[in-house]
C-alpha cells in the first residue's frame, strides 16, 4: 500500500499502539471495541502493516503490536520500537504496569514516555490527583539492580526536578527492593519525598496486583492505598 495516511481509526489506532510502546492484540481491541467489531478492526490492523507503520510479533503465544520507525512518524507518541530481548521483557512488563496503574480512581491518564525535551527519562509518566491537588507520576520499572552511582544520580535529579512532582519505582525482587530502600535513606529530604519504592514479587508480563504490594516512602512501609487514596 503506497502513501497510505491514516486518518480516523487508523490513526487512533496508530496513536495508541505508540502510547503503549508494545501491547498485546486483545488488549488492543478492548480499547476499540465500543467502536467497531472485531472483523474492520482486525481489517484496519492488518492494513496498517501492508502500509509498514505497525508490525507484529508473537511471544508466548500472544501477538503484541508495536510501531515502525516509519509508524512513529505519523503518532503523537514517538515509540517506534527496536528489538532486542531485554529491552522486550522490560518493555512488555512496563506497558502492563501502566495498564494497570491507569484503572485506579486518582491516575487519570498517562502514557511511556516520549518526551526528549526533559532531563529525566521515566519508563511512563502519569497524571494524577489526590483530593484536589493534581500532580504528574513517573513511573520507573526496575527489573535489575544498578550500580549505587547510577540510581544515587537518579534519584538526585528527581529531587531537584520540576516537571515530575514525584516517581514511583516499581521491583519484582525483594532484593533490589531493599537495595533501593538503603540508597533513599541516603538521600535528602525533598528527594525521599518525591520518591516512593513499589515491590510485587508476582509482578509479570500479564500481572500487577499494585493494591497488594508493598511501598516504602519517608523511609516506612504503607500501603499503596495509604500513599495514593
Amino acid at each position: 500500500m503506497q502513501n497510505f495516511s491514516p486518518l480516523g481509526t487508523y490513526l487512533e489506532i496508530v496513536n495508541t499502539i505508540g502510547r503503549w510502546k508494545v501491547i498485546p492484540l486483545p488488549g488492543l481491541f478492548e480499547s476499540f471495541s465500543k467502536q467497531m467489531t472485531y472483523t474492520p478492526f482486525a481489517k484496519r490492523v492488518q492494513a496498517l502493516e501492508r502500509a509498514g507503520l505497525i508490525r507484529a510479533f508473537t511471544k508466548n503465544r500472544t501477538k503484541y503490536l508495536v510501531l515502525t520507525q516509519e509508524g512513529s512518524r505519523v503518532s503523537k507518541y514517538k515509540n517506534y520500537y527496536n528489538e532486542n530481548e531485554d529491552s522486550l521483557n522490560h518493555d512488555m512488563i512496563a506497558a502492563n504496569i501502566l495498564r494497570q496503574l491507569l484503572r485506579f480512581e486518582n491516575f487519570q491518564e498517562g502514557h511511556m514516555f516520549v518526551d526528549d525535551r526533559w532531563d529525566i527519562d521515566p519508563d511512563a509518566v502519569i497524571f494524577a490527583k489526590r483530593g484536589d491537588a493534581k500532580y504528574t507520576l513517573a513511573i520507573e520499572v526496575e527489573l535489575t539492580q544498578k550500580v549505587r552511582t547510577r540510581v544515587v544520580n537518579k534519584f538526585s535529579k528527581y529531587g531537584l526536578g520540576k516537571n515530575l512532582n514525584h516517581a514511583l519505582y516499581i521491583f519484582n525482587k525483594e532484593s533490589c527492593f531493599e537495595a533501593y530502600k538503603q540508597i533513599l535513606g541516603g538521600m535528602n529530604d525533598t528527594t525521599q519525598g518525591k520518591i516512593i519504592l513499589c515491590c510485587d514479587t508476582g509482578l509479570s508480563f500479564e500481572n500487577f496486583s499494585y493494591i497488594e504490594s508493598t511501598c516504602w516512602h519517608r523511609e516506612a512501609q504503607h500501603s499503596f492505598l495509604q500513599i495514593f487514596k
